[in-house]
């Protein structure tokens, strides 16, 4: 007796996973934050925080994720306030 059968040929939906392809995704964050700030401004976390609320995000990060994720970013330049209590400000120098 013969076999017979089909060839299945397997078609993922999800290709392209961790590339620009795909493009319906959420982004993250901080991509987020990234994007509410203007090139060249002078922005608090706080001030960033009140804008992503603006636009409707409603998962926003903390002051201090925020300031700690920015001191290690290269587009985002980070002005130390020279006291403590004051606000550091983050400045966006790439796009």
């Amino acid at each position: 007796m013969e076999r017979i059968g089909i060839k299945v040929k397997r078609m993922d939906s999800t290709t392209h996973i961790g590339s620009e392809i795909m493009k319906n995704k959420k982004p993250t964050m901080f991509e987020a934050s990234k994007k509410v700030m203007g090139l060249m401004e002078e922005l608090t976390a706080r001030q960033i925080i009140v804008r992503l609320k603006d636009n409707g995000r409603k998962e926003v990060p903390t002051p201090r994720q925020l300031a700690q994720r920015f001191r290690t970013d290269k587009e985002i330049q980070v002005i130390k306030s020279k006291s403590k209590k004051d606000e550091t400000i983050f400045l966006k120098i790439a796009e």
